[in-house]
C-alpha cells in the first residue's frame, strides 16, 4: 500500500469466500506464512518455499506489528477447524501481520451464511501507517473435506468445487475523516482468485493386518489399482507389523490374499465396511483391511493288534462337518491313515469289528473321545485303535465228564434231566448223556457234543456262529431227541451227524480250560 496517510488510523475491508458452488470454500483467515501443512515434502515432494511479503519494498525481516484474526462463529464448522489449529499451531498461526505500521483492530463487518450456494465473509483491518508505504500479510484457511465431509461421494468442502474460482479481494478502505478517505482514494478491483485444481486433496493409506488361527507361517498378498494403478507385492505373518501402503491418491483399490495349501480364509474385513476387493479410499481416509485365516487340522488313525503284527484288515469310518465321510482299511503293520488338512470341527472316528477280535481301546492324543474329536485349528490328533485276538477256551465232553464241578450248576447241573430224551435214556441227567455210547446213534452224538458246546457257551463264551449252531442242535434234538437212532439212510441223520461233527470241532478247538 502506497500513498499512505500517517499517524492516523485506516480500515481496510476484506471480503473472501465463504461459500460457492454450494460447497465451502475459504473457512477464515490465518497468517501468510502457513504453507507447510499438510507436509509439503509430502505434496510437492520438497521443502517448503520462504514466502516473504516484503520483497521488492523497502521493508525486510520482521514485521513492526502482529494481531490476531477472530475465531469465525459458525459450529461446529469452521469454529472447531480454527480452534484445534490454534491448539496445535499456536496463536501465530491466525495473526495478520504489518510493516510500517501498526494494527489496533480486526472485527468481523459480516461472516456470510453457511447455508448459502454463494457467500462472502467481510474483516475490518485497523491500523496507523508509520510510514506512507506500508505491506499488509495475511492467508487463508482452505476449507478441509475433513471437516465438512461428503455428499454423495462429494466433498462438502473446497475440492468439490469444480471448475469455478472462489475469491478473496480488497473491498473498501477508508479513514476517520472524509478528507482523510478521500486522500486514500478508490481500491480499484484487487481481486485474487483460486480455483479446485489448485486445493490439495489429501492422500490415503491402506493398512494390512495378517491374524492367523493359530499363529502361523507368512501368507502372500498384493494391493492394487487406484489412480496410478499401483501394484505392491507383500508378504505378513500373525506377528509382523501390519503393512501400510504410504500415502496413496484417493481411489478404489483392491487387496487379495495367496492362501496357502492347510489354510481358509475365514474373514477379510475392512474398517470403513468396504469390500477388500474394491476399497473406496477417500481422501486423508487410512482403511485397515484384516485378513483371518484359520488354519485345518488332521486327523491320523493307527492300528494296533494285540498280538502285534496280525494281517487282519479292519474298516474304519471317519465322518465330520459339512457332510465329510472317509472309509479306509489298516492292518496293525500298516501306516497311520492320515486324513490330510480337514476343516477344524467335532469329527468321529469308527471301526468295525472283525470276528474273533475285541475293540479293547480307542485313544485321542488330545484326550476327546474317538466317537467325538474336537479337531482345533492347526491340531493334528491321533486316534489309535487296539483290538485283541480273542484268547478262547473249549472244554472237550471229556473235560466236562472228568470236571462237574466246572459245571455252571445254577442255569445246568450234572444231575439235571436232559430236555430231549427217549426210548432207554428217557429221564437221563447231562451227566449220564455224556458217559453213554451213542453205539451209532446220529442223536446221540449231536446231545453229547450239545451239552459240551453248550457248557463253553456257559462257562467261556462262544463265537456267534457256535451260538446259530447251538440253537440248530436244540432244534434237531427237538425232533430227534437222543435215543431216536434216525435212519442211517436218511437226509436227517446226515445232517444230524454234521452237526455234531462241527460242534466237536469247536469243543476241541480252543485252549485247554485253566484249572
Amino acid at each position: 500500500m502506497t500513498g499512505l496517510p500517517t499517524a492516523t488510523p485506516i480500515t481496510l475491508i476484506l471480503g473472501y469466500d465463504i461459500r460457492h458452488s454450494s460447497r465451502n470454500a475459504l473457512d477464515y483467515l490465518t497468517s501468510y506464512n502457513r504453507i507447510n501443512n499438510p507436509p509439503h515434502m509430502d505434496v510437492f515432494g520438497h521443502s517448503p518455499e520462504t514466502i516473504d511479503p516484503t520483497i521488492g519494498t523497502v521493508f525486510s525481516g520482521p514485521p513492526s506489528s502482529t494481531f490476531t484474526i477472530p475465531a469465525p462463529s459458525g459450529v461446529p464448522q469452521p469454529s472447531t477447524s480454527y480452534a484445534n489449529l490454534v491448539a496445535s499451531e499456536g496463536l501465530d498461526a491466525v495473526k495478520m501481520s504489518l510493516w510500517g505500521g501498526t494494527i489496533s483492530n480486526i472485527v468481523y463487518v459480516t461472516q456470510g451464511d453457511l447455508t448459502a450456494a454463494i457467500s462472502e465473509a467481510q474483516i475490518a483491518v485497523t491500523f496507523t501507517a508509520s510510514s506512507p508505504t506500508a505491506v499488509l500479510a495475511w492467508g487463508g484457511h482452505i476449507a478441509s473435506r475433513a471437516d465438512w465431509g461428503f455428499t454423495n461421494g462429494v466433498p462438502n468442502s473446497a475440492g468439490g468445487i469444480s471448475g469455478s474460482p472462489y475469491h478473496m479481494r480488497l473491498v473498501n478502505w477508508y479513514g476517520t475523516t472524509p478528507a482523510i478517505t478521500k486522500q486514500l482514494g478508490n481500491l480499484g478491483n484487487q481481486d485474487r482468485s483460486l480455483s479446485a485444481v489448485a486445493v490439495y486433496v489429501p492422500p490415503g493409506r491402506i493398512i494390512v493386518d495378517k491374524v492367523t488361527v493359530p499363529s502361523g507361517s507368512p501368507q502372500s498378498f498384493s494391493l492394487t489399482g487406484g489412480p496410478d494403478a499401483i501394484s505392491q507385492s507383500f508378504s505378513l505373518t500373525d506377528t509382523a507389523t501390519p503393512y501400510d501402503s504410504g500415502t496413496i491418491k484417493p481411489g478404489v483399490y483392491a487387496v487379495s490374499e495367496t492362501v496357502p495349501a492347510g489354510w481358509d480364509l475365514t474373514s477379510a474385513v475392512c474398517s470403513d465396511g468396504s469390500l477388500p476387493s474394491a476399497i473406496d479410499l477417500s481422501a486423508g481416509e487410512t482403511v485397515t483391511v484384516t485378513f483371518t485365516d484359520t488354519k485345518r487340522g488332521k486327523i491320523i488313525v493307527d492300528k494296533v493288534t494285540v498280538p502285534s503284527g496280525s494281517l487282519q484288515l479292519f474298516d474304519f469310518l471317519v465322518t465330520g462337518p459339512m457332510g465329510y465321510s472317509d472309509s479306509f482299511s489298516l492292518t496293525d503293520a500298516d501306516l497311520p491313515h492320515d486324513s490330510g488338512w480337514i476343516l477344524p470341527g467335532t469329527y468321529a472316528a469308527s471301526e468295525t469289528v472283525p470276528a474273533g477280535w475285541d475293540l479293547t481301546s480307542a485313544v485321542c492324543s488330545d484326550g476327546s473321545p474317538a466317537s467325538a474329536i474336537v479337531l482345533d485349528p492347526g491340531e493334528t490328533v491321533t486316534v489309535t485303535f487296539t483290538d485283541t485276538k480273542h484268547v478262547f477256551y473249549t472244554g472237550t465232553i471229556g473235560y466236562w465228564m472228568n470236571h462237574p464241578e466246572k459245571w455252571p450248576t445254577a442255569i445246568i447241573a450234572p444231575d439235571d434231566p436232559f430236555p430231549w430224551t427217549t426210548g432207554a435214556l428217557a429221564g437221563k441227567s447231562y451227566m449220564e448223556i455224556l458217559w453213554t455210547n451213542p453205539e451209532g446213534d446220529a442223536s446221540i452224538q449231536l446231545a453229547r457234543q450239545y451239552i459240551g458246546a453248550k457248557l463253553n457257551q456257559l462257562v467261556f463264551g462262544v463265537p456267534a456262529d457256535i451260538a446259530a449252531k447251538i440253537l440248530d442242535a436244540e432244534a434237531w434234538l427237538a425232533l430227534w431227541p437222543a435215543g431216536s437212532n434216525p435212519p442211517k439212510s436218511s437226509p436227517e441223520r446226515a445232517a444230524i451227524v454234521a452237526l455234531a461233527a462241527e460242534l466237536e470241532a469247536y469243543n476241541r478247538s480252543g485252549l485247554p480250560p485253566p484249572n
